[in-house]
């Protein structure tokens, strides 16, 4: 058998080799970046049942509304600027008197006092 460089390979490299295969993983470094926080999302203030907001249109909303309904009725869900105008022409077919002004100031101010929830 002849002997080539190959096969006559010193037994301590192959040892390195190996030792190098099967070394631990560094361990994570004290300066590695923390764990991110939990960011803090804003939320709408809640909504008192029966109190409406503050907010201009206010003591309007109070006026026409409670002069029928509590005004936990009010209070109890949110709805879209929209959703109140349509909300506010039922009333007033209902009989609910206002000015037109009043309307507007009303149907403004739940659409951003008591919006969609």
């Amino acid at each position: 058998m002849i002997d080539t460089p190959e096969a006559a390979a010193p037994e301590p490299e192959k040892a390195k080799v190996e030792a190098k295969a099967e070394a631990p993983a560094p361990a994570a470094s004290a300066t590695a970046a923390p764990a991110a926080a939990p960011v803090a999302v804003a939320s709408a203030p809640a909504i008192q049942p029966g109190v409406l907001p503050a907010g201009p249109g206010r003591n309007v909303a109070q006026r026409l509304c409670s002069s029928c309904h509590s005004l936990v009725l009010l209070t109890a869900t949110g709805h879209t600027e929209d959703e109140w105008d349509s909300i506010v022409a039922r009333m007033e077919n209902n009989g609910m008197m206002a000015s037109p002004e009043d309307i507007d100031t009303v149907i403004t101010y739940l659409g951003k006092a008591l919006p969609p929830r």
